[in-house]
Formats: C-alpha cells, sequence, structure tokens
C-alpha cells in the first residue's frame, strides 16, 4: 500500500469530521432555531414541507404528544446528546433538536448530562424523570424503557 495515499485518505476524512463539526456547532451557537439538514436545500425542506401539509411557523406542540389517551400513548424518546459543558448543549428529543436557546414544549429540562437528561413534565412538575440515551418515556405508563417505543409509521414532531 502506498504510504502517501493512506495519508490523503486521513486528511480528507479529518477535513470531512471538521466541516460536519462546523455545521453542527454554527447550529448549536445560532440564536434563532431554524431547520437544517445537509441533505435537502432549503428550497427542497419547503417543498416537503408542503407535500406533508406542515408549515413553516408549526412547531410542535407538546400536548400532541403528552396528551395521552388509553388507545394511545405519548412518548418522549432521547435519541442523542452533544456536551460541551452545562451551558453549551444540544440534544434530539422526538427528531427536534433542543438545545441552551430553544426549549420542547412542556418539558422543563432540569439538567443536561453527557450520557442522560434530567427533566419534569408541565402537567407533572413534581416528578423528576431522568432519561438516558436511547430511551423513552411513557406518559401513559409513567416509566421508562429502552430504546424507541414510538409506534411505528407515525410521524414525530
Amino acid at each position: 500500500m502506498d504510504p502517501f495515499r493512506y495519508k490523503s485518505k486521513q486528511n480528507r476524512s479529518k477535513i470531512i469530521a471538521f466541516v460536519f463539526m462546523f455545521f453542527l456547532i454554527s447550529q448549536l451557537l445560532a440564536e434563532e432555531p431554524e431547520s437544517f439538514s445537509i441533505m435537502l436545500s432549503e428550497t427542497e425542506q419547503l417543498a416537503l414541507g408542503r407535500a406533508l401539509g406542515l408549515k413553516k411557523t408549526e412547531t410542535p406542540d407538546l400536548y400532541q404528544e403528552i396528551s395521552a389517551t388509553e388507545s394511545h400513548d405519548a412518548i418522549l424518546f432521547l435519541s442523542a446528546i452533544i456536551h460541551f459543558t452545562s451551558e453549551k448543549w444540544a440534544l434530539w428529543l422526538n427528531d427536534q433538536v433542543v438545545n441552551n436557546k430553544t426549549a420542547f414544549p412542556g418539558v422543563f429540562l432540569k439538567e443536561v448530562r453527557p450520557d442522560s437528561i434530567i427533566f419534569t413534565l408541565e402537567r407533572e412538575p413534581q416528578k423528576e424523570i431522568i432519561l438516558g440515551l436511547n430511551q423513552s418515556y411513557s406518559y401513559n405508563q409513567k416509566r421508562v424503557v429502552d430504546g424507541d417505543a414510538r409506534p411505528k409509521g407515525r410521524l414525530s414532531s
């Protein structure tokens, strides 16, 4: 194997990782939350939103998520956390990016750790819930379960 070719692959991988981290950090530091996609342009995102019947100003309402009924259990799923410091972090809750400047309606984050979050729900402010990576909180069952427990085939907010 040519050592120079191997070196160029390493450099290319470092550049790609740097560019990805640059986009991610710039999103975390942005003042206004906005939709962001590496794969789709803004025009394509708007067209997709129109095709799905979404409005640009439409934000997910936790009461739609947490208005659990006997036939529908509301689920909060934590898929990822990026934790720089206690003041600089981002997490993915129900496929929505939440950071120290944005919020998920109805969920009050008490603490964000590198591997878990502590939160309360607006409807149950006295009960603290600890949710780890790749875990879901079932509102009807009032418990944390491993994996994504949201119904399959349903568009998440």
